[in-house]
C-alpha cells in the first residue's frame, strides 16, 4: 500500500473489487484512484460512476471533507452518505481483462457476490508487489548464472568426449 494523502484514493486490503459503472455496463476495479465530478458523483479517473452497495452512484458535497471507514461506509460531515460496493466472485477466471485497470464479466451467469473480508484504506493506493528496477538486476543475475551453468554443462560434454576418445585409443 502505498499513502497518497488524497482522501478520495482507496486500497483494498484482501479479495475484492470496486464497481465502476461504464458505457457498456458494469466493470471492477481493484485501481481506487477516485476524484469527485463537478456534479459530486464519485468516480474513476476515466469518468466512471463508482458504484455504492445500493447499486446506485455515489454522490458527494465537494465542499467538505470524505472520512472513508474500513468496511467502505463514506461520511460527510458526520452523516452516512453510502457504502461503496465491494465484491468477489467465487471464480476469479469468469473475469476478462478490459483496459488497463477494469475486468468484465465474461460469463452472464455469474454474479458477483459482496466481499466479506476486504477492507479499505483511505488515502492510500494499491501498488505492485514488485519493483521493476530490483526485478531488471534479478533477472540479469539469473541469465548470468545460467549461462555459467550452460558454459560448465558443455565443458563437462567435452571432457567426456575426450575421455571416451582416449579410452578407444588405448584399447586398440
Amino acid at each position: 500500500m502505498t499513502p497518497t494523502g488524497s482522501q478520495l484514493d482507496l486500497a483494498l486490503n484482501g479479495k475484492g473489487f470496486f464497481v465502476a459503472n461504464s458505457p457498456s455496463g458494469p466493470v471492477f476495479t481493484r485501481d481506487g484512484s477516485f476524484r469527485s465530478s463537478k456534479k459530486g458523483e464519485l468516480e474513476t479517473l476515466d469518468g466512471y460512476t463508482v458504484q455504492g452497495a445500493d447499486g446506485k452512484p455515489i454522490l458527494l458535497d465537494n465542499s467538505k471533507a470524505v472520512e472513508i471507514s474500513p468496511d467502505g461506509m463514506l461520511r460527510q460531515g458526520g452523516q452516512d452518505v453510502a457504502r461503496i460496493a465491494i465484491v468477489d466472485f467465487q471464480d476469479p477466471t469468469t473475469l476478462a481483462k478490459r483496459g488497463n485497470n477494469y475486468f468484465r464479466l465474461d460469463v452472464s451467469t455469474v454474479q458477483p457476490m459482496p466481499a466479506t473480508n476486504a477492507q479499505v484504506e483511505q488515502g492510500k493506493l494499491e501498488a505492485a508487489n514488485f519493483q521493476p528496477s530490483e526485478s531488471a538486476v534479478r533477472l540479469v543475475n539469473v541469465m548470468r548464472q545460467f549461462e555459467t551453468l550452460q558454459k560448465a554443462m558443455s565443458i563437462g560434454v567435452e571432457m567426456n568426449k575426450r575421455a571416451v576418445e582416449e579410452v578407444a585409443r588405448v584399447t586398440q
